[in-house]
């Protein structure tokens, strides 16, 4: 064996060989199809060793790059390799690039193979991707299935397309035309219409509440006792809480914790002052009841902190008394802890009142989330926050 053919046996160097896999690697993922193709003239091979690592031809499809990607193909890249991320074309359906979804699909890419029951048509779905969910739809045999498949926490396509904040009726209109379920629950007992509630989608829900069979569950519980009104009234999803009243959601349902949604309003820190006066004052057009208590003996008066809300509960200025209060405890002191913890919520309600009277801007969805995360970490409020189920979070 000459000099350079050691050189080029990476099992005399394989720190070489590594070095070359991750080179090919950053040239698919920035589409330099010319570092590719130079890249694979010598034994580097077109896929990883290891299962743990994410191939070029991922990378090459999860950034969008046709000309790389076919250029590993031809080099013999294994169009159905599963790594912890997905395969290839789960990679291409949650890009939207139907035209490499097409390439690894000539190339005998399986749209059944996925990652914890995930499959390509989930990734589509969760991005709104109704070209990509179309080719899927067109392919044979088992393959025609995954459109309706659930993954491991009982979500069908349909059901992750509900998780879009904006956006995404194509694609249900689709999934729907093509024979999904809208009436499904998942394994928390949420159905399509919980998560698009949950996403504040009003389009979304609107759809959904066409389809048949729908408006019956528009107070349908999930496994924690929470219908759709619940979580668009405790994410800020105002106009999906009033087509859910429109439809006739029961205003006055309470969840496995007594709470009803006025009461998910008034502990809310993700909706404006004005929207939350203007869905309670909705709901209690629709017969909800300011004086119920939830598990802990409060009204929902007792929780809200936006004056223009605790005007409209009955409450002129800040509570002062209560039939919650337990040992002189404040009952707008929602926090079971005192010291710090109610210091920081008084601080927290304080800066939401007083930007909301200034007119300020409502906080981005991720500001809010991390604010209201915060909160319950210091606060031991409900360390299960608002989570759909155990194993769903609560992010878009």
């Amino acid at each position: 064996m000459t000099l350079l053919e050691r050189i080029r046996d990476f099992s005399v160097f394989p720190g070489l060989w590594h070095k070359q896999v991750d080179h090919l690697r950053r040239a698919a993922a920035n589409g330099d199809v010319d570092v590719v193709v130079a890249i694979l003239r010598g034994r580097t091979p077109a896929d990883p060793a290891k299962a743990q690592h994410t191939s070029a031809l991922q990378m090459a499809c999860r950034f969008g790059h046709l000309e790389a990607a076919k250029a590993l193909l031809e080099k013999g890249a294994d169009v159905n390799r599963i790594a912890p991320d997905g395969t290839a074309l789960m990679e291409a359906a949650a890009a939207g690039r139907e035209d490499i979804a097409r390439l690894l699909l000539d190339s005998k890419a399986d749209p059944c193979i996925g990652v914890d029951g995930d499959l390509p048509a989930h990734r589509a779905a969760r991005f709104g991707h109704a070209a990509v969910l179309r080719l899927l739809d067109a392919q044979q045999g088992a393959a025609a299935g995954t459109l309706r498949a659930p993954n491991a926490e009982g979500r069908t396509p349909l059901m992750v397309a509900c998780c879009m904040r904006d956006g995404g009726a194509e694609a249900a209109e689709l999934l729907l035309a093509r024979g999904a379920d809208p009436c499904g629950a998942d394994a928390a007992g949420n159905t399509c219409l919980h998560i698009a509630a949950l996403a504040g989608n009003a389009e979304l829900a609107r759809l959904l509440l066409a389809a048949p069979g729908v408006r019956a569950l528009a107070s349908a519980p999930n496994a924690r006792g929470r219908t759709p009104l619940h979580l668009a009234a405790a994410f800020g999803g105002e106009a999906a809480a009033r087509e859910l009243i429109a439809a006739g959601a029961d205003a006055r349902a309470a969840d496995a914790d007594g709470a009803t949604p006025l009461h998910a309003l008034a502990k809310s820190l993700m909706v404006s002052a004005d929207s939350a006066a203007a869905v309670a004052e909705l709901m209690l057009q629709r017969g909800a009841d300011a004086g119920a208590r939830d598990g802990q003996g409060r009204t929902a008066l007792d929780y809200a902190s936006l004056l223009p809300l605790r005007r409209v509960l009955g409450g002129g200025g800040p509570s002062t008394s209560s039939g919650a209060e337990e040992e002189g405890r404040r009952p707008a002191a929602v926090s079971r802890k005192e010291g710090v913890n109610a210091s920081l919520r008084d601080v927290l309600q304080a800066e939401a009142a007083a930007a909301a009277a200034a007119g300020a801007a409502t906080p981005s969805p991720a500001d809010a989330f991390l604010l209201k995360e915060a909160l319950r970490t210091r606060t031991s409020e409900e360390p299960e926050g608002w989570k759909l189920g155990s194993e769903v979070s609560t992010t878009q």
